[in-house]
C-alpha cells in the first residue's frame, strides 16, 4: 500500500512539473507572438500583427492568463493608437 501511494506522489510530482514547464513555455510563445506583432505595427503592416496577436491570444487563454492578454492589449491600442481595432483583439 505504501508503495502505491509513494508511486502515485512521484507520478504527480512529475505532472506537476511537466504542467509547470508547459505553462512557462507557453508563457514566452505568446509574448515573444506580441513582440514580434509589435514589430509590424511599427511598419504599418495591421494585417501581419493581426495574425500574430491572434496566436498569441489563443496561447495566453490556453494558460489562463487572460488578463495579462488583455493588459497587453490595451498597452498596445494606447502606443500604436489602435482604437477600436483593438477590442477584436481581446475577443
Amino acid at each position: 500500500m505504501r508503495g502505491d501511494w509513494i508511486a502515485a506522489r512521484e507520478a504527480w510530482q512529475q505532472l506537476w512539473a511537466m504542467a509547470g514547464a508547459d505553462f512557462n513555455m507557453n508563457s514566452r510563445r505568446w509574448r515573444a507572438k506580441v513582440g514580434v506583432a509589435e514589430t509590424w505595427l511599427c511598419v504599418g503592416e495591421w494585417e501581419t500583427a493581426v495574425a500574430h496577436l491572434t496566436a498569441a491570444r489563443e496561447l495566453a487563454w490556453a494558460i489562463g492568463a487572460s488578463p495579462a492578454w488583455e493588459q497587453t492589449v490595451q498597452r498596445l491600442a494606447e502606443a500604436y493608437d489602435l482604437g477600436d481595432k483593438a477590442i477584436n483583439l481581446i475577443v
